[in-house]
């Protein structure tokens, strides 16, 4: 195993770092290598126990990193484990040496901390070292948690996310059914960021020499009669009856938009939990469009798979089983599950069957196709309904927006 330059580079800089300061963060764009550099500099750290906390789709291309650093000399024992599981973590006596933190704009939540955070913050360790391409992706206001987590870092003086938002905050407020609701996701960016930058180890995929760019195309597939006909009913009467007899029922703003976009992705959910695959003409096109490629496909709801699995076959089991493929294959991944850790980049495209309301599932997922290595364009399709609400969504996230109750009650579009 042979890393490059950079990356012996930033390892060197961030064992320094865990030495120095017990905490480092990786803030490296995604596929530059952020996994093999943070394992190397836990050998440089001189670490004996690693524990690594990431999500459960990448914990497999982890371990076989982890693999290939042994091969190469790493001199520590490593443990392995998913965000869901850290409750179940074991501690060993004494504790860990190094804790790594993939994807640990996780911890970002505000303005109370999320359950992960608290379990991290419990867990003994020498040194964190937390890894994120994106730290903020919508907010400056999600790095304290991030650093709280670790009992180190530039704001170790306050207790908590409160008292430090009375510094570095910038307070305003809106009205959210009726009221005036304090906010919380405007900062003092360059205070903000100049604290932070001092724990932090920053680099690009241009700096890493990468020539691919993604590019993005919308393709759109007439909306069925049928899926027009649901949509104008949620509207118009709150519910409408499937042919079964169930309803399914929109009597809030909130249910409102989750069954629309349900529906434009050809499914919906019925009152009594059951999935309907209303429509599959996406997933038909799909078939029609790239039979006989190398395709990952990213859907959001159960159903949406079920219907891919229809048409397409349930395709690769795991993306290390995709990697290997060298013929035409294909793998349905669920969005939050696949968007972060997973390496796509042996692809032809990605495909979107349906998009997020997350502003960095946007980011993260269209960003699963580059590496260093890649010739081609990395190309991601956005598959859409003619007249669906995907275009709005689409157009908020590609501005580092998530898609909001506000913008559903401002955008119409013409179903």
């Amino acid at each position: 195993m042979q890393l490059r330059d950079y990356q012996n580079d930033i390892a060197g800089r961030a064992a320094e770092m865990l030495r120095s300061r017990g905490v480092c963060y990786l803030s490296m764009q995604v596929r530059t290598g952020k996994t093999f550099t943070a394992m190397q500099a836990c050998s440089l750290y001189g670490a004996k126990r690693v524990l690594f906390v990431s999500k459960l789709k990448a914990l497999g291309s982890i371990r076989m990193d982890y693999q290939v650093m042994q091969g190469a000399g790493a001199g520590y024992s490593i443990e392995f484990i998913n965000w869901e599981s850290l409750h179940k973590v074991e501690v060993p006596d004494g504790g860990y040496c190094v804790v790594i933190l993939d994807e640990a704009h996780t911890m970002g939540q505000y303005p109370r901390m999320n359950q992960r955070t608290e379990q991290v913050n419990a867990i003994p360790a020498g040194a964190h070292l937390l890894l994120s391409g994106t730290p903020t992706p919508e907010s400056t206001s999600q790095l304290f948690h991030q650093f709280y987590a670790t009992g180190r870092g530039p704001w170790e003086q306050y207790r908590n996310f409160y008292e430090w938002h009375k510094v570095y905050g910038e307070p305003w407020e809106r009205y959210i059914n009726g009221r005036m609701v304090k906010q919380y996701n405007r900062c003092k960016d360059t205070a903000v960021l100049d604290d932070a930058k001092r724990y932090m180890i920053s680099y690009t995929q241009e700096e890493a020499g990468f020539k691919c760019e993604v590019t993005e195309r919308v393709e759109t597939v007439p909306m069925p009669s049928h899926i027009a006909t649901a949509i104008r009913l949620l509207r118009r009467d709150k519910l409408f009856h499937t042919r079964s007899g169930d309803m399914v029922v929109a009597d809030t703003a909130v249910k409102e938009m989750q069954k629309i976009h349900q529906l434009c992705g050809g499914t919906v959910i019925t009152e009594r939990g059951e999935r309907i695959v209303a429509d599959r003409s996406k997933a038909e096109w799909i078939k029609r469009e790239w039979s006989g490629r190398k395709i990952a496909v990213f859907y959001k709801y159960q159903a949406e798979c079920n219907a891919l699995a229809e048409v397409l076959g349930g395709g690769c089991s795991s993306p290390e089983q995709f990697a290997a493929a060298t013929g035409p294959a294909h793998i349905l991944l669920q969005i939050a599950a696949g968007r972060e850790g997973v390496n796509l980049s042996s692809a032809d495209a990605l495909i979107m069957y349906n998009i997020d309301f997350a502003a960095v599932s946007y980011w993260q997922a269209r960003a699963r196709l580059q590496s260093l290595n890649r010739a081609t364009p990395a190309l991601v399709i956005w598959l859409q309904y003619d007249g669906g609400i995907e275009s709005k969504i689409l157009a908020a996230v590609h501005d580092k927006k998530d898609y909001t109750l506000q913008h559903y009650r401002r955008d119409l579009f013409s179903v």
